[in-house]
């Protein structure tokens, strides 16, 4: 199955069309028309201590134009954040996964998203 096509998000309360633009597999990348943000969404098949698993990964991109402060060019720079689910093929329940994901993103978000910025503060 497929998510629907476009995807949305809202970023700094503006919401952006994400509309495919390409599907190979078990991936997909959905794309702003102005190029500036992207999602990647993707499932990997992995092998660790000889058992199976699977890395999914939920990716949002932002592009912009920055000038380096040492050369002073303008560059394009990207920021990127990542969900990443990696898990066993077998031995965990749907309910399971949907319980630690919600815990790690209510973590992420509480008190007004003050654990992400302390992330993006290099905190740990």
């Amino acid at each position: 199955m497929a998510f629907a096509d476009p995807q949305s998000v809202t970023i700094s309360g503006s919401a952006v069309s994400l509309p495919n633009v390409e599907r190979a597999g078990r991936r997909a990348l959905y794309t702003s028309s102005d190029q500036t943000v992207s999602m990647t969404l993707s499932h990997v098949p992995q092998k660790s201590k000889g058992r199976e698993k699977t890395r999914t990964l939920a990716q949002l991109t932002k592009s912009k134009i920055v000038t380096d402060p040492i050369s002073t060019d303008n560059v394009t720079e990207d920021l990127k954040i990542s969900f990443i689910l990696e898990r066993p093929n077998y031995g965990f329940s749907e309910a399971e996964i949907l319980a630690l994901s919600n815990a790690l993103c209510t973590w992420l978000t509480a008190n007004s998203s003050a654990n992400v910025s302390k992330l993006a503060g290099q905190e740990s």
